[in-house]
């Protein structure tokens, strides 16, 4: 029976630890949970005598168990509580330097419990300042002392989203709408007179705002690592809180487009994998016409130039080479690209590699030549440059000079 109550208190524990990935959202529940089943099962070892376990799987049992309650009560923000079953455990396993680690924390973050009023200003001055590096290390320790105030959580969520940090930003956003869950029972029937209800139904509308904000920072947090289906779910979700906001409607209907560029993209490239490019190039050209999104045409237009590369029609993959190069400047001087460095690196490359190539299939040995060392110059700029893309580079540029040397030589003797 002991086995089973610490073994599901793991389980409760590996949930709360997964939740953004498991897109649960019970989160508090399954802290309290594991602070539950351990506190049973330590009460067992501790006063049940005829239990069929050997002295040392007690022991180890009850300090496996101390651990799992330590962790859970430090979310919980029962600090001293956590340090008392820390302190525990470092008793019976000895020396263990990652518990001695943690107890180090939380007795810092114990320690600056009568500063919190001036972290939390510092921390606001920061977060109002748009220095999100320099809030994070003042929201941790905040978050340390008050794990289940939601607005530190949504704060610090984001200054992670500004700063690139989606899956920190899913987490702190998923745990403040856990925490806002959980105080759901707070409603309207506690208040029992015009005043308070009068209170109860504003503070209703201060957590309606909360929510819809929590829901935004994730939804942001989603779209950035590209999973724009749960972005849409919770842009969604926010907009039924509050119908009229044009900012949650503009976002919206942005990763509603990302969702259709993604499915045009993806069927694109399966028809150019089966060697089926006019179709291939149909899609693309009718992802250019219905999808709004400047900076995805430049990719669009590389991978349609990649379909008239393969049916060889030399002149039109040109055309989109050079239409892509243009977008690119065009967006770059008004600031209105939103590719990242690295990927923009990278199209930039794979269009003068085409139209390059494009280029020497015409003839146009001089142009190929231009292109192809654009192409090198960019490869070797780019931080995930990679060393065999520069090598075969150089042995295309080697070839195009050859051949150019050839035909100069060819027309001198002539």
């Amino acid at each position: 029976m002991v086995q089973c109550y610490s073994n599901r208190a793991g389980c409760h524990l590996m949930l709360y630890q997964n939740a953004v990935k498991n897109d649960d959202g019970k989160m508090l529940y399954h802290l309290r949970s594991c602070q539950s089943d351990t506190s049973t099962a330590i009460e067992i070892i501790n006063t049940v005598e005829d239990l069929e376990l050997t002295a040392a799987q007690k022991k180890a049992c009850l300090m496996k168990c101390f651990v799992k309650r330590a962790t859970a009560y430090v979310d919980l923000g029962q600090l001293d509580d956590a340090l008392a079953d820390f302190g525990k455990a470092r008793e019976g396993m000895g020396k263990n330097p990652a518990l001695e680690s943690k107890m180090m924390r939380i007795c810092q973050w114990i320690s600056k419990r009568k500063d919190s009023k001036e972290l939390r200003a510092e921390a606001a001055q920061h977060h109002t300042d748009q220095d999100y590096k320099q809030a994070v290390p003042l929201f941790d320790t905040l978050i340390g002392i008050e794990p289940l105030d939601p607005l530190l959580r949504v704060k610090r969520s984001e200054c992670y989203l500004r700063t690139g940090h989606a899956a920190k930003c899913m987490w702190d956003a998923t745990f403040a709408l856990s925490i806002l869950d959980d105080n759901s029972d707070k409603d309207l029937s506690q208040a029992d007179d015009g005043q308070s209800l009068q209170a109860t139904i504003q503070a209703a509308k201060e957590k309606q705002r909360l929510r819809s904000r929590i829901l935004s920072l994730r939804a942001g947090a989603y779209a950035l690592v590209k999973d724009y289906a749960k972005a849409l779910r919770d842009y969604q979700a926010a907009l039924e809180l509050f119908p009229t906001h044009p900012e949650l409607q503009k976002a919206t209907d942005h990763v509603s487009l990302l969702i259709q560029a993604k499915k045009y993209a993806n069927r694109s490239t399966s028809l150019f994998s089966k060697r089926q490019y006019y179709k291939a190039r149909g899609v693309l050209t009718t992802f250019l016409n219905k999808i709004p999104l400047p900076h995805l045409h430049v990719g669009v237009l590389c991978n349609r130039a990649a379909c008239y590369l393969a049916t060889r029609q030399y002149g039109k993959c040109i055309q989109d080479c050079s239409r892509g190069l243009q977008l690119y400047e065009v967006m770059s001087e008004h600031k209105a690209n939103r590719l990242n460095e690295e990927q923009a690196l990278e199209w930039l490359r794979t269009l003068h590699v085409r139209r390059g190539t494009a280029f020497c299939w015409q003839g146009s040995l001089e142009k190929g030549l231009d292109d192809y060392e654009k192409a090198m110059k960019l490869e070797k700029s780019r931080v995930e440059g990679s060393s065999e893309s520069i090598r075969l580079l150089g042995e295309d540029i080697a070839k195009i000079r050859d051949s150019l040397e050839k035909s100069a030589s060819a027309i001198s003797t002539s």
